[in-house]
């Protein structure tokens, strides 16, 4: 139970820092629109993805990739505070039996 009333207000405690800061990046912060580019598959700067180990940073106000080691980068230059972080993991897929093997497996 006390363990439980901790975790709460550590939350809420997060959510009232975290919350004015997403309010003032709102106006900032939108749809990307068909002629915008999007770097969500790679770093801008190195070859990092969402596949690498740190994840990869996209900030949603320029929609430019970013890994963990170039982040600071974006943050310094653009004034970046709000980053969508994707950090995918390969699943090997389950064979049935009766199903043949994909290639190379």
């Amino acid at each position: 139970q006390i363990n439980g009333s901790i975790q709460r207000f550590e939350m809420s405690s997060t959510i009232e820092l975290v919350l004015p800061i997403l309010r003032a990046e709102m106006s900032k912060i939108g749809m990307p629109r068909t002629s915008d580019k999007v770097y969500k598959d790679e770093c801008m700067f190195s070859f990092d993805s969402p596949f690498s180990e740190g994840g990869l940073y996209v900030n949603l106000a320029t929609y430019r990739g970013y890994g963990k080691d170039y982040l600071r980068h974006d943050i310094d230059n653009n004034h970046g505070r709000v980053y969508l972080h994707e950090k995918w993991t390969q699943v090997p897929k389950k064979v049935s039996e009766g199903e043949p093997a994909a290639a190379g497996s």
